[in-house]
């Protein structure tokens, strides 16, 4: 059986990144830039970094919101108008908050 492909991607920092992905998964999905149904396939990824972001409310409540990316899609033969593909990012939303004690429920 053939082994995994190798694939090589743009310099970055002056180094040329490749990973390896070992069967890639083709699945339909509706294209955002035109709602039609087509061929995606998915793209291995990993975060980089979780990084929370913070806003103060006027009540004084702290709320943090991450986003944690579950799945990343390749549309196949689809690009933005800067020739770059168009890719579907599958995510949650985790949630937390730190609330003055005079805001709680007695």
């Amino acid at each position: 059986p053939p082994g995994p492909k190798r694939r090589s991607h743009k310099p970055v920092g002056g180094f040329r990144l490749s990973t390896l992905t070992a069967m890639e998964r083709k699945i339909k999905l509706p294209n955002p830039l035109t709602g039609e149904l087509v061929d995606a396939t998915e793209i291995g990824q990993r975060s980089s970094g979780e990084h929370w972001n913070e806003h103060l409310l006027d009540d004084g409540t702290v709320v943090r919101v991450k986003l944690i990316v579950t799945n990343v899609y390749r549309i196949d033969d689809a690009y933005n108008d800067k020739g770059e593909p168009v890719y579907v990012v599958q995510s949650s939303n985790v949630v937390s908050t730190s609330v003055p004690e005079e805001l709680m429920k007695q």
